[in-house]
């Protein structure tokens, strides 16, 4: 009865446990020690009511919508050689993955100091009768009985617990003395324990250096023992995504604020205190609750599951204050695929709390897109607030048999989360005081929601288009050529300053709305320098001796029309200029595959197209680095747009060919760099010209072919870290233009 009743309040909740040394037999000294068969029994009545994830995994997939079940996650602290023995071997074997928060001291042969309290008083000589001389060692302090002893461990580490390091240290070393010469203190959990923990399979955390009470330690010293602890690990281990546990935990006493941000600035993904509760989007990710079910039975651990459950929601007590605070609405985040819009929105939200700013974000719920992957979820920071308005898309949830009235989908498939959207807007600026709210196409209904929001909360607003809402040749429905155009103007006429992607679409704008001039503003595109890190070029099947020509991305049959380059490759193969078993293009993940496939058949190219499914976003970085030629497709209906994959292509420094209206800002951009050819999308011969130059280069000398065509210092400037760092500024002219406007709070 009562785990059901946890699986039902449980839903959309993550709760986090927390253990220490799980001993197979009781403690010498601390009887109260959770033993590592009740924690044997308790994992057995848990899997019939939640889903055990490791912390990172959970943590993905809650703030991503998708943890849909009751989940826990199981949590050591300091390190043990039990967790060696018996603790990660049952794991392993019964299918689980626990999070382990190391105190990295003990991989450098240095034990935790209140083992070595426990120890010491363990080892007292039997004939010593009472302790004195130590720190919470009142004078004549029994030591003759266990009852003694326990009670003398309690009481040493209590009045240690907040004691400055050094004087800590002193305590220890004088009763250690007491326990004689011969005496060996505590073993320690060291490097090649941490190396067989992480081979089977559990994941691995940081706990500090020495685990001292942080908000007892200078700037200097807390800032030590939290970053390094993480380098200690990766020394042992490589580089790591890493959870970081606070000592002892309590927020506001153990730590405050101060020490919140040096873990956010410490790439830790995320942070657990020892608050109880549980997890749900609405907490800081970087100070997550945590709690032990200490009931000697499963009824009683079952009724204390359920009570924490059902706690009242809390704040964050340490949350740290940034200066400016901002919602941002964006439909394409994490964790949608295969959008490239969503790289834009993430990196803004990951740059701006850099720039001072505390991030609100609102996006759709998971269930809103066709394809979800938490890869990126990694790199959402864990300090911003993010949260998740339910979203449908009419053509798969409303339609009945493919069909659907078209006032439905208006302005967008997914409008239905507008209502939703713009109450948990409205709420996120207010209790989180953001002084201005930014919203971003090609979804309009999120410019719906964005502006709806500002106007009741009565802040500024930053709307981003990217890209125009319609063109003038645009095929559309009559109710769309109708609707969105007048919703492009209220946007524009509405919003304190708009955002484009290219001079192109600003031109566009402020001829449509001349009262706009002045406040649209550009920002490009770009590239995160981040995930090119440590990337290295792969051709996946593709063999050496094949000339990879790729396109990565979608493919629009009429805008980004491969038939004229079809049509050459057909002819240089059959005038034996080129051959078929030495040229490759490849089209990734390109949305239109029946439509290529067709086209390629029409050809008589099938045995040189390949059209290749979806891969995560590092890979498709490190294939676009593996390529000898990369591929452009722009039509002219798009002269004012450049396509966002351009600038990722730019940073893997390989040769472009762009296929395009030359008089196009795409063409304009490109030819301001090294190793790119434009060539007009409609004429044959200098696509021809173009192939068969690339084809005899290579066959001559692919080792010369493959050498980089740029450097990363020439397109550092087109980074998404250099337009996040614009928005911000931007962001904060438009604060310090309105701040005196009275506010709706």
């Amino acid at each position: 009865m009562m785990l059901s009743l946890t699986r039902r309040f449980g839903r959309g909740k993550l709760t986090i446990l927390s253990f220490h040394r799980l001993p197979r037999e009781a403690q010498r000294l601390d009887p109260h020690e959770y033993s590592f068969e009740r924690f044997k029994e308790l994992v057995t009545e848990l899997r019939s009511s939640f889903r055990i994830l490791a912390l990172t995994e959970a943590v993905d997939l809650l703030r991503a919508g998708l943890l849909k079940e009751p989940a826990v996650v199981l949590t050591f602290d300091d390190g043990y050689k039990s967790w060696i023995d018996h603790v990660a071997p049952w794991l392993q074997g019964q299918g689980l993955r626990g999070t382990f928060f190391i105190t990295t001291a003990q991989l450098r042969g240095q034990p935790l100091w209140n083992e070595r309290i426990e120890h010491a008083i363990h080892h007292l000589p039997a004939g010593l009768k009472t302790l004195s001389g130590v720190p919470g060692a009142t004078p004549g302090l029994d030591v003759s009985s266990r009852e003694g002893r326990v009670d003398a461990v309690r009481l040493v580490t209590a009045a240690l617990k907040y004691q400055p390091q050094d004087q800590r240290r002193e305590a220890m070393a004088e009763l250690e003395r007491l326990c004689g010469p011969g005496y060996a203190g505590p073993s320690c959990f060291g490097s090649e324990d941490l190396k067989a923990l992480q081979a089977m399979g559990m994941e691995i955390g940081a706990h500090s250096v020495n685990h001292p009470i942080l908000s007892c330690c200078s700037e200097e010293e807390a800032e030590h023992e939290i970053r390094e602890s993480r380098a200690d690990i990766e020394a042992v281990l490589g580089p790591l995504r890493m959870p970081f546990a606070y000592p002892n935990g309590e927020p506001g006493k153990d730590y405050t604020s101060r020490h919140v941000e040096m873990v956010r600035r410490a790439g830790y993904a995320c942070g657990v205190s020892t608050q109880k509760g549980y997890a749900t989007l609405e907490n800081c990710f970087l100070q997550l609750r945590r709690f032990t079910p200490w009931g000697a039975t499963a009824h009683s651990r079952a009724f204390q599951l359920l009570g924490n459950l059902l706690r009242p929601p809390e704040p964050d007590l340490a949350r740290p204050a940034r200066p400016h605070a901002a919602l941002m609405v964006a439909f394409h985040f994490p964790p949608q695929a295969g959008s490239s819009g969503v790289l834009r929105s993430l990196n803004f939200a990951k740059i701006l709390p850099e720039a001072g700013w505390d991030v609100s974000l609102l996006s759709a719920s998971a269930s809103a897109y066709e394809r979800t992957s938490v890869d990126l979820m990694a790199q959402v920071p864990p300090d911003i607030r993010l949260d998740r308005a339910l979203a449908l898309d009419v053509r798969r949830d409303l339609s009945i048999r493919g069909k659907y009235p078209e006032l439905l989908a208006m302005p967008d498939r997914w409008s239905s989360w507008f209502f939703g959207g713009v109450r948990r807007g409205i709420r996120l600026v207010r209790s989180r005081q953001a002084q201005l709210v930014w919203s971003t196409y090609p979804i309009l209904s999120a410019h719906l929601i964005g502006g709806m929001v500002a106007r009741w909360t009565r802040r500024p607003w930053i709307a981003e288009f990217r890209d125009p809402v319609y063109h003038e040749d645009w095929d559309a429905s009559r109710l769309k050529r109708w609707l969105l155009p007048r919703l492009e103007g209220w946007v524009v006429r509405s919003a304190t300053c708009c955002v484009v992607t290219t001079d192109g679409a600003r031109q566009l704008f402020e001829r449509r709305y001349p009262e706009a001039r002045g406040r649209v503003h550009v920002i490009e595109n770009g590239y995160d320098e981040g995930s090119f890190v440590g990337a290295q070029a792969q051709r996946y099947d593709v063999a050496p001796e094949r000339l990879l020509m790729l396109h990565s991305g979608a493919i629009y049959p009429k805008e980004r029309d491969p038939s004229n380059l079809f049509r050459v490759m057909a002819r240089l193969r059959d005038s034996g200029r080129i051959e078929a078993s030495r040229l490759c293009v490849r089209f990734r993940a390109p949305g239109a595959d029946q439509a290529i496939r067709e086209l390629a058949q029409k050809f008589g190219v099938e045995d040189m197209v390949d059209i290749a499914g979806p891969v995560p976003y590092r890979q498709a970085l490190q294939e676009m680095m593996g390529a000898d030629l990369l591929l452009v497709f722009q039509g002219s209906a798009f002269n004012n747009q450049i396509p966002a994959k351009i600038y990722e292509y730019l940073r893997a420094l390989r040769p472009i060919l762009a296929l395009v209206d030359c008089a196009g800002i795409t063409a304009q951009r490109l030819s301001q760099f090294e190793g790119v050819r434009n060539v007009d999308v409609l004429d044959e011969a200098a696509i021809e010209a173009a192939l068969l130059q690339s084809y005899d280069a290579f066959v001559a000398d692919m080792a010369a072919c493959r050498q980089p065509v740029r450097t990363v210092e020439a397109v550092s400037p087109t980074s998404r870290q250099h337009g996040a760092w614009q928005l911000a500024q931007l962001m904060i002219a438009v604060d310090a233009r309105t701040n005196d406007a009275p506010l709706r709070g």
